[in-house]
Parts: structure tokens; C-alpha cells; sequence
């Protein structure tokens, strides 16, 4: 465990093991000990490491810089100062728009891979997305509850974000919680507003890498038809559903994701 500085922010990573390279990215709000199974069952053939992005997790809490393009820039100076090349990413929910921006930014000459978990290429109701699941009004509505009520969504989302919550061992279920409240309500609101805007159609369509494309089964929390989306703008995507998850197959279905995975690495 251990942090660095990285464009003015103190930021937290943990890494295990030697091998191929496997960062794993968190999503909105989250942390990387969404990613503590995969740590932990990767480490004996890969070198797996997880990021906290700035506001997040236990890395520092800055004032400014809560923006997708910033997240990206963090990670560029996080390959670079760890010299990272030929880097498989796999980024769940915001992770892997946060991927998508560094792609937008600085190409794919330092990575090997991608893998997308659950997230839409564009997520707000412009008019020509016909795979939006959010809306001016409910945009509003995560953004004033992120403020005046804190602690019901981190309640709502340690719950929405599993087709079985009550499966899941207290221990996961302690976890996922502390990881939502970690992320201070200034921050959440300026990430929810910039996640929910950003639309990288344009990028996927161009992307020129070798990708994975998960998504659970479970249409709570996230249809399938905006992930199957994703795949299908890819040039060069595969598509996978974990039929017994909904938005963490990494959580809910960790064997079977690390399957897939490394499947997808040997492939490479």
C-alpha cells in the first residue's frame, strides 16, 4: 500500500505480485477495494494494482479537479511514474470512462487491453441516446441528495448496485459501504454531474485496442442493451454477461470474472 503525488493530489494505489500488468479502476463515488478479490487471486501470475482517484477512497480530498479529463490526467502521471507499459485496465462503471478519456487524451500506446464493466458509452437523455438512463430531472435529484442526505446514498447505492445484496457476506457489504462514505458530498456532486454529462461515443468508434465488455445480467440497477451498445461500437470488442450479477460481477460473480479476465489476457 501506498501513495504518490500526482498533479497536486496525494493519491493511494496498492499493488501486488510480478507478471503483466492489470490496473484496476473504481467507479463513481466507490474505491478500489471494490477490487480486493482480484488483489488478492491475481497476484500469483500477474502484477494486479488498484488506483483511488483523487476524492476517493483513501486517496486525498482536493478542492478542485473532479472531472473525468482530470481522472484521466491522474492516471496518465500514474503509468508514468510507475513506468507502466503494455498495461491491461479494466475499469468498472466510471473506471472505464475515465479509461476512455485517457484514450481520448493520450492514445493507447501504453496499453495492452481494456476491460469495461457495466458503463454506458453515454449516460445522460441527449436526443440522439437511445440508450440514456438519466434525465435532467433525475440528474438533479442524485445531485441534491448527494448534499442535503449523504448517508441514504451511500445506503441506496451499497444496495442498488447487486442483484442480491443480502447475499453478499457483511464483511463485502461493510466495505462497499465505507468505500461509498469516503467520498465527501462536494465531490460527489461534481463527479455525478460530469460522469453523467460526458458521451464518448466518438472515442469508442475509434478505439483501437483489444476489449473485454462485461455486464450483469440484472437490469436493476443497469440494462444490458447500453453495455451490448458499448461492444458494438468497438471496433475490436468481445461481450460477456454474468447472469448471476448486476453492477459488480467482480464482486458478485469473482470467479467467474477472474475467468474471464485472464482468458481474455492470455488471449492477447
Amino acid at each position: 500500500m501506498s501513495t504518490c503525488q500526482l498533479n497536486g493530489a496525494e493519491l493511494w494505489y496498492e499493488e501486488r505480485g510480478e507478471g503483466t500488468p492489470i490496473l484496476f479502476l473504481h467507479g463513481m463515488m466507490a474505491g478500489s477495494r471494490f477490487f480486493i478479490k482480484q488483489l488478492n487471486s491475481l497476484e500469483g501470475n500477474y502484477r494486479p494494482m488498484a488506483l483511488d482517484f483523487r476524492g476517493h477512497g483513501r486517496s486525498a480530498n482536493p478542492e478542485a479537479g473532479h472531472l473525468l479529463p482530470q481522472y484521466a490526467r491522474d492516471l496518465e502521471a500514474f503509468l508514468e511514474v510507475q513506468s507502466l507499459d503494455d498495461i491491461i485496465i479494466v475499469g468498472h462503471s466510471m473506471g472505464a470512462s475515465v479509461a476512455w478519456d485517457f484514450v481520448k487524451q493520450f492514445g493507447t500506446d501504453q496499453l495492452g487491453g481494456l476491460v469495461v464493466v457495466d458503463q454506458p458509452a453515454a449516460e445522460f437523455a441527449w436526443e440522439d441516446n437511445e440508450h440514456a438512463d438519466t434525465d435532467l430531472d433525475g440528474l438533479k435529484q442524485l445531485m441534491e441528495m448527494a448534499q442535503t442526505d449523504h448517508e441514504s446514498l451511500n445506503e441506496l447505492a451499497s444496495e442498488a448496485i447487486f442483484k442480491e445484496p443480502s447475499s453478499l457476506s457483511e464483511e463485502i457489504r461493510r466495505l462497499v459501504y465505507d468505500e461509498f462514505s469516503r467520498c465527501p458530498p462536494p465531490v460527489k456532486s461534481a463527479i455525478i454531474f460530469d460522469q453523467i454529462m460526458r458521451d464518448y461515443r466518438s472515442v469508442l468508434k475509434e478505439l483501437d485496442l483489444d476489449t473485454l465488455v462485461c455486464a450483469g445480467a440484472d437490469e436493476s440497477y443497469m440494462p444490458i442493451a447500453p453495455i451490448e451498445n458499448v461492444a458494438g461500437l468497438i471496433p475490436n470488442a468481445e461481450f460477456t454477461l454474468f447472469e448471476e450479477s448486476g453492477h459488480c460481477p467482480m464482486i458478485e460473480e469473482p470467479d467467474q470474472f477472474d475467468r474471464e479476465l485472464t482468458e481474455f489476457i492470455e488471449s492477447l
